[in-house]
Formats: C-alpha cells, structure tokens, sequence
C-alpha cells in the first residue's frame, strides 16, 4: 500500500515539477531520483510496473489502488494531469533508465492539457529515442466516470438538503431549540465522500447561489469548500469532519442580529458594522450552549470565533491570540472567496471567480495563511470549477474542470464541450454573461447516467 502510495505521489510531484522547472535544475532531479526509487522498488519485487486509469480510478499492475485520505490531492492531481493529455496508460519496463524517465516526465509536465497532446507526446518519445516506456491513449470508456450520472444526482441532493436543514436549524438556534447534531455529521460525511469521487463537480456546486437566504447558501458553500481544502491539505477524516461543521456554522450567530442589519441594501452604518462583527462571538457561544452541541470539539467552537482574524492576528472580535487556528484560517479564505463571488445587495458587481483568486493572493501573509491560500489556489485552478468563461471562439462556456468546458447557449443550454485545446479570452460574471451557472451543474447531475 505506502509503496503505490509513494509512486502516485512522486509521479504527480514529478510531472508537476517538470511544469515549472528546467532539466538541469536540482528540485526537478531531485523529484526524478525519488521516482526511479520507487519504480525500482517495483522492478526488485514485481518486475513490471503499469499504471493504468479506468473509470477514473487507478490500477496498479492491474490491482485498483483503494484511495486513501491521505492521498486525494495527489490521486485527483494524477488522473488530471493524464486523461487531460489523452493517456489512459503508462508502463515502465525494466530497460528504462533514470534519464528515460527524466525525458519522459519533462515530456508530460510541459505537453498542454489537451486530447490532442498524445499524438505530441507520442512523437516526442519516439524522437528522443526513449526506450522502456509504453503509452496508453484514453478511449472512450475512460472519457466519463463511472456511476457519474449517480454520483453528480447524489450530489445535488445532498446539497440542497444541507440549505434546507440548515434552515431548520438555524429557525431552532433563534428559538432556543436543540439542533440534530446527528444530521449535521451526515451531511459533512457525505460531503467529504463525494469531493473524495468527483472534486471539481462538487466544488462547481457552490455556484448555486440562489436557493434560500444569503446565509443560508453561503454557509453551505464555505462548508463545501472547507472540506476540499482539509482534503487537499492531507487533513485526517476526523478532523476534516469537524473543519466541515465548523464551516456549515461558521455564520450561525447571524440569527442574534436583527434581520433588518442583514439584510439591509446600503453600508451599514459604524453603528450596524458593530453588531455585524459580534456574530462569531454569538456563534461560538451558542454552539458551546445549545442542546445537541455539546460534543462539538473546541477546534470547531474556534474555527467559529476566529473566522474573521486575519493572519496577521488582526480583525474581530479582539482576542488575545497570536494566529487564529488552523479551522478558522481555512474558513476565513473560502469566507472571503465565496462572498466576494455572490451578488449581494450593497455589493454593485461580484468578482469573478479568476480577480477573488487574485485579491486573495494578494493579503497572502497578511489577511490570509499562505499555506492555506496556495492549497486553495491550486485547488481552484486559473478558472475555478463553474467560472463562466468567453472562449476565442466567441462562445460562452462553463468550465467544469481543468480539461473540461461545456459550450452553452443564452439559456444555459448545453451545445457541445470540448477537450480540445481552446482558449480562453476572459472571465465574466454571470450577470455579465446573462447566464446563470446552476442551470448547467442542475443539468449535468439531473441528465442520463453515462456522462
């Protein structure tokens, strides 16, 4: 297990590497020697080592690697990097050398995601006299997940039911009522489940922005997203379950503010913004208080209270601690990045999905933890997952993964998608676009069962 394990992971870090360094350079022969390693440890006990990817999973010398936690990022990260240049397949036999290996990597790392990349990457191998290396181009029955159809279907449930029982919940938080803590859990456990199968289709979710209250959709969305990041972290199960309760409740002391502050349409006022800033404290306190809560751990009570402290120990409320904790720096990321990229009443414009990155790199060290921000940037990608995007072409599309964009209509029908290589011009808002980027995730999970 920790020997595939490792294989996965210096294949990923090796052909992500080659992307931004050089041949010569020592960090990409360092990634290169710790491959050779363990394709060697391969060689020394089953003689052959083939990786192939079906159903999007991964096999092994024929034997389906069972993901663990642990290793998602670079799991997710390999399947990508490989179906997304058209290769289903990859066998090393025992004549290649270190600098096949080399050649063959740099190949790969600096090849474009396109299906039209293995034709490239073929000639190059043969160009460069590479010997022990065998490709595998992808077919059709690896271009859709298996079960995807079910998956996605599940996915939209599981979503919506969360606003709804998030209503619920909160409506019994301002009545003094007890709370199903039980149901909480669930929820947060078939999150983590489904970001585990299918990242970028849940984290294209959040695009739904429309259902409920403001509140009520954007702490499902910070819940979401906080427990991709805990994933891409290397986050235990456990712990991830508590970021993700800390996320769903992030905002819970909201239902102590008059709903006349919430909701108001202009700038609050000092006065208003004074009240605003007591919801963590609110929030925090109601968790520790209310019947039903008292087994949530102090890691998610803080995850509640800190959300609004920036890196720097700056923000509300005034407490007297030097960083927030690990909970609340990821909440305060996804926080910012999910506001600033949902219409709100006092808020003229949102950002695109592509200028919050941005902003938010640019607090990095500052508002933001840099750790937390570069797992959450590489995460998103360039255009994250339901960024509406204008290709070269002249048309309008919803990107739906780093390889993947469908091609719509004024409606927010689908035309077509493309795995081809395009480009694109720009990122536009939904408003400016006229489209409305839920239509198509509510397609995409209510369509047929092959994808």
């Amino acid at each position: 297990m920790k020997k595939v394990e490792n294989f996965i992971i210096y294949l990923t870090s090796s052909i992500r590497t080659a992307s931004y360094f050089e041949k010569g350079s020592k960090t990409f022969d360092t990634h290169i020697q710790h491959l050779w390693n363990s394709i060697n440890q391969f060689f020394k006990e089953q003689g052959s080592l083939k990786i192939k990817i079906s159903s999007y999973y991964i096999f092994v010398n024929e034997n389906r690697f069972n993901i663990s936690i642990g290793i998602i990022g670079a799991y997710r990260m390999l399947i990508n990097e490989l179906l997304g240049r058209g290769i289903s397949g990859v066998t090393f036999n025992q004549d290649v050398s270190v600098n096949d290996i080399k050649e063959f990597i740099f190949i790969i790392g600096r090849s474009r995601l396109s299906s039209k990349s293995y034709e490239e990457i073929e000639r190059l191998i043969e160009k460069r006299g590479i010997k022990g290396i065998e490709i595998e181009r992808k077919g059709d029955e690896e271009i859709t997940t298996e079960g995807a159809g079910s998956l996605r279907r599940a996915a939209i449930a599981g979503f919506l039911n969360s606003i709804f029982y998030l209503k619920d919940a909160m409506e019994n938080v301002r009545l003094g009522r007890s709370i199903n803590v039980t149901r909480a859990r669930k929820i947060i456990r078939n999150f983590i489940d489904m970001v585990t199968q299918d990242e970028f289709f849940v984290i294209g979710l959040t695009t739904i922005k429309n259902i409920g209250s403001y509140t009520l959709n954007h702490s499902v969305n910070v819940c979401v997203l906080s427990i991709a990041v805990g994933l891409k972290l290397g986050l235990n199960r456990r712990d991830i379950a508590e970021l993700g309760i800390a996320g769903l409740f992030h905002d819970i002391g909201k239902v102590d503010i008059p709903d006349e502050i919430i909701e108001k349409p202009e700038p609050l006022t000092e006065e208003e913004f004074e009240q605003i800033k007591k919801h963590p404290y609110l929030g925090a306190e109601r968790v520790i208080l209310l019947k039903g809560m008292k087994n949530i751990p102090a890691f998610a009570v803080r995850g509640i209270l800190e959300h609004h402290i920036d890196y720097n120990g700056k923000g509300y409320p005034e407490i007297n601690i030097d960083k927030p904790s690990l909970f609340a720096r990821i909440i305060r990321v996804v926080d910012t990045y999910d506001a600033m990229t949902t219409p709100r009443v006092y808020q003229k414009k949102p950002y695109t999905p592509e200028n919050a990155l941005k902003y938010i790199i640019s607090k990095k060290g500052e508002v933001f933890d840099p750790i937390v921000v570069d797992a959450f940037v590489e995460m998103m990608g360039v255009y994250p997952p339901g960024s509406v995007v204008e290709l070269d072409t002249g048309e309008i599309g919803i990107v739906i993964s780093p390889t993947t964009v469908v091609i719509i209509d004024k409606h927010g029908k689908e035309i077509s998608r493309t795995e081809d290589i395009y480009r694109i011009v720009r990122a536009l808002t939904p408003e400016e676009a006229g489209i409305d980027p839920s239509i198509v995730y509510f397609a995409l999970g209510t369509g047929p069962e092959e994808d």
